[in-house]
């Protein structure tokens, strides 16, 4: 009879926390686009740049990049807007 031997390695967790921010502030299409109908399609992506770890707490820096896809009222066509947030 033949054994056969396999190192198992497992990761465990001691914590995990989560921290959930709201970001409120108004951004405005630029007068040379077309005013906005309705939206179509919306996507934001939080770019984290620096994260420095201190007592009890952590400082984390970014940037919350967006990009909304929206009809237009007369011109019936697609137009897109975006931009970035730094936090």
């Amino acid at each position: 009879m033949d054994f056969k031997k396999k190192n198992i390695h497992m990761d465990r967790t001691r914590a995990a926390a989560m921290n959930q921010i709201t970001l409120e502030e108004d951004r405005n299409i630029p007068d040379q686009k077309p005013d906005a109908a309705g939206i179509v399609y919306q996507i934001g992506n939080v770019v984290i740049e620096e994260t420095r770890p201190g007592e009890d707490h952590a400082t984390v820096r970014g940037a919350l990049e967006y990009r909304v896809l929206y009809r237009t009222d007369l011109e019936r066509i697609l137009k897109q807007y975006g931009g970035e947030y730094s936090l």
